[in-house]
């Protein structure tokens, strides 16, 4: 019979599930099963990884191993130790909850240079023009595979990224329409903010919604 205290934990747990819960996609080797977890907020490690925790009734799922893939919203994460921590660890002492540590998948880090928009000085031209901006390092992650939408009666292709900084003085004055340029997977690609994001990770970093320009 639980304790009082593991009680009260499992009617908590139970009502963050009821109101927070999420369908997870939790894929290992060829198999995949749905459960329904509680993922925490995204964390930002020194800008070398973004982790997530997820909160799971072990009912619901047994123990994580590392390299599990757990898909939630199209993002993914894997089961793997990081800073010390085990994949999973019991939530408390009756063992009906775990608590589930993952890492995102697909970030690739970079160093963005980044360049303000600007109106051009020439008498009749309303062109932006950019200025010479600052190196960031950050991560860079390709969110969607080729679109199109149509300009001036012209159709353009282009692929969208999301761009995580840290959030200093300096990259707070990113807006939209700025450009970054990026290397990935070998070749030099122009990236243009669309918007400018706070997560809301302790003030610790800025989400960039990007969009690749055709070079």
């Amino acid at each position: 019979m639980p304790s009082p205290v593991d009680a009260a934990i499992a009617a908590m747990f139970g009502a963050i599930q009821a109101t927070h819960g999420s369908v997870v996609l939790v894929t290992r080797g060829t198999s995949n099963l749905s459960i329904t977890a509680v993922p925490e907020e995204v964390q930002e490690h020194e800008l070398n990884f973004l982790t997530r925790t997820f909160l799971v009734k072990n009912e619901e799922f047994g123990a994580a191993l590392p390299g599990d893939v757990w898909t939630i919203n199209g993002e993914r994460y894997e089961v793997r130790p990081f800073e010390g921590e085990v994949p999973w660890a019991w939530l408390d002492d009756a063992h009906t909850q775990r608590v589930v540590h993952t890492k995102a998948v697909g970030w690739a880090r970079d160093t963005l240079s980044f360049e303000a928009p600007r109106k051009a000085n020439q008498a009749g031209d309303q062109r932006l023009k950019y200025d010479a901006g600052q190196a960031v390092a950050g991560l860079v992650k390709p969110v969607s595979g080729m679109e199109t939408y149509q300009d001036n009666n012209q159709l353009t292709a282009y692929v969208n990224y999301l761009v995580v900084v840290p959030s200093t003085a300096a990259t707070r004055t990113i807006t939209a329409k700025a450009q970054a340029k990026v290397t990935r997977d070998g070749i030099g690609r122009t990236l243009q903010v669309v918007t400018v994001r706070d997560p809301g990770t302790n003030g610790s970093v800025l989400y960039l919604d990007c969009r690749e320009l055709a070079t």
